[in-house]
């Protein structure tokens, strides 16, 4: 069982008869009565000790208790202590509205009724209680602020050492993917430059170019300060800049033009949009062109105010046959641009120019 606080008093008079008549009417296991004997000795004891309440004589020696009541007032650690003048002084008007304007709550003038005296006395200590009892709940509910800031504290630290460790383990990965699947692309093209089959060569490089688009988001994950999403722009310019490399001298005669905004995808679309580039830039290259004709490819990205994404890939070169459908199409690449837009919930559409073709893919970015 918790002990009871004592509640504090001060009785001040400079006679100590005043002060063991008060002391006897006050008498009380519930208050803790203090005495003074003098206005200097109620400040140091007030400075020391937070009173419910202050009973004090007007008429004292040296420094009197208005004088007393002003300098308490005066000063932030005891100004809210409340003081009760308990004097014989004049018995006048005069007296108690010096006693409120030195500050005092009330001013009982003698005789005391007792029961005045202990009615007031008791509103004060339960004041004092209730105050206290609040400062008591405010400064549970502060350490509790103060343990839960703590655990938070802890519990962010925890979680920002673990986002560390995986960003480390993620671009850990993105860089041994990006480099196997580069292994592979080397591979396919080394067999493509060996081959002697014209078919097989053409094969052996489109699937080293596909291989190679795929290395290309994982490098771009690697090196970004963004490990879920690619920026389109610069991944797109990276992979036609390889393709163009790859599939020289025709690239001289044809270049690639692009036109992108600003966009960024996770991982889960830009793979499949990076590869349905790539097929339709290698199908470009490879049957879009007479030989040795010049022309040009243009890439285009466009965001809508609603949130859609628009690829576009256009050539001026020798068009679709008449009566093309792309669901008609036999051919690896056709068949991959169709499953891949797909893939990204798209709408594909293939129309022809004048001259050269057009290929639109709407999806939702």
């Amino acid at each position: 069982m918790l002990e009871q606080e004592l509640i504090p008093l001060l009785l001040v008079d400079d006679r100590p008869e005043n002060l063991r008549s008060l002391q006897g009417l006050l008498d009380s296991p519930e208050l803790q009565l203090q005495s003074a004997l003098s206005g200097q000795e109620a400040l140091r004891l007030a400075l020391r000790t937070d009173f419910a309440l202050i009973l004090m004589d007007v008429q004292m020696p040296e420094m009197d208790g208005f004088e007393t009541a002003e300098l308490l007032r005066s000063m932030a650690k005891t100004r809210r202590q409340p003081i009760i003048f308990v004097t014989a002084a004049g018995q006048t008007e005069h007296i108690q509205f010096r006693g409120y304007d030195a500050g005092a709550v009330d001013v009982l003038l003698k005789p005391i009724d007792p029961n005045i005296l202990i009615s007031k006395v008791r509103v004060f200590v339960e004041l004092y209680r209730q105050r206290r009892q609040i400062e008591r709940q405010e400064e549970h509910l502060q350490q509790e602020v103060e343990q839960r800031t703590q655990q938070l504290q802890l519990t962010t630290e925890r979680l920002q050492t673990t986002l560390q460790e995986r960003e480390i383990l993620l671009r850990e990965i993105y860089h041994r993917v990006k480099n196997n699947l580069q292994a592979v692309s080397g591979l396919l093209s080394l067999q493509a430059h060996g081959c002697t089959d014209e078919l097989a060569r053409s094969m052996l490089q489109s699937s080293g170019d596909r291989v190679r688009s795929i290395a290309m988001v994982h490098e771009q994950l690697y090196q970004s300060d963004n490990l879920a999403r690619i920026d389109l722009r610069r991944y797109l310019a990276q992979l036609t800049e390889h393709l163009m490399q790859a599939y020289q001298p025709a690239s001289d005669l044809v270049p690639i033009h692009l036109s992108i905004d600003a966009l960024e995808l996770g991982i889960e679309k830009a793979v499949p949009l990076g590869l349905l580039v790539n097929e339709l830039l290698i199908n470009a290259y490879k049957h879009g062109f007479a030989p040795q004709a010049a022309g040009r490819i243009l890439v285009q990205l466009r965001l809508s105010s609603d949130g859609d994404a628009e690829l576009t890939v256009e050539d001026v070169g020798i068009g679709f046959a008449p009566g093309f459908e792309l669901a008609q199409q036999t051919g690896l690449g056709m068949q991959l641009v169709a499953s891949l837009a797909r893939q990204l919930q798209g709408r594909l559409s293939i129309e022809s120019a004048q001259p050269g073709a057009r290929i639109v893919l709407k999806f939702l970015s």
